[in-house]
């Protein structure tokens, strides 16, 4: 029985890998790497092991990817370097060329760990993990924007494929620019298998695979003015949206009691 696989942003978890901050994020420069302040790594590795105990009090085996990353402060965020299937690691290509080089050091500790290869993007392909949002088991909405490309997309797509996976390009709003970095996932998080957290002003079009899903959405009231880093959002529950079709798995879109 496999160990590993990951296409759902709600399913239990199980295992997950994580790093802790070491000296690479604590001796930051905050003006490059565009942080709100200097980090703390005191405090960032006392919020890290809280973190991890947490998580082994739920149940999840927690591993480590200790694999040397000097001058790679981003490299905390093991999230964004790999996209894990049921068959394997797609190692993808950063977008932020500051972090070019983690995708192939995480990629060679979960190999360690026994997870393959699956494929690897290539040449000028982009794409990162923030921009990768699981909607079910078998497809993947891809947020195409200032870290995830054209070219990383049809890669994707192309690696995907034979997993029977679906990729949905999703275009990003503009944001504050390349420098802040609007990923999908800064606007949208999944609370279940039909229930989402959303940003209203950042609406995309993945709204509307939403509506047709005949999933829930919970809007978001406008953030506080602190720093990125330090925004505290505020949600309240204003209804249930739902469409006039459900998606079947096996014939596509029908309509609510008709037989597939």
């Amino acid at each position: 029985m496999k160990s590993y696989g990951s296409q759902s942003m709600v399913d239990p978890l199980n295992k997950v890998l994580v790093r802790r901050p070491d000296k690479a994020f604590g001796n930051a420069d905050p003006v490059r790497w565009h942080y709100v302040s200097q980090p703390e790594l005191g405090v960032a590795q006392t919020e890290h092991d809280a973190l991890t105990a947490t998580l082994r009090e739920a149940g999840c085996e927690v591993l480590y990817h200790e694999e040397p990353l000097p001058d790679h402060a981003d490299a905390i965020f093991t999230h964004d370097p790999v996209l894990v299937t049921d068959e394997g690691t797609v190692v993808l290509r950063m977008g932020k060329a500051e972090r070019r080089g983690e995708e192939k050091a995480i990629g060679a500790t979960l190999e360690g760990l026994g997870v393959p290869i699956l494929a690897t993007l290539e040449g000028e392909a982009t794409a990162e993990g923030g921009d990768l949002l699981w909607l079910d088991h078998q497809t993947l909405a891809v947020g195409r924007g200032y870290r995830t490309n054209a070219e990383g997309f049809r890669q994707l797509t192309a690696a995907l494929r034979p997993l029977g996976v679906e990729t949905v390009e999703v275009q990003l709003p503009h944001g504050d620019g390349p420098v802040s970095c609007l990923h999908l996932m800064s606007f949208i998080s999944m609370l279940d298998h039909d229930l989402a957290v959303v940003y209203p002003p950042c609406r995309c079009r993945l709204w509307n695979c939403w509506l047709n899903a005949a999933s829930s959405l919970l809007k978001c009231q406008k953030p506080s003015t602190r720093p990125w880093g330090q925004t505290f959002w505020r949600w309240r529950r204003v209804g249930v949206w739902r469409s006039k079709a459900t998606r079947s798995h096996d014939s596509g879109w029908r309509q609510p009691g008709a037989r597939s």
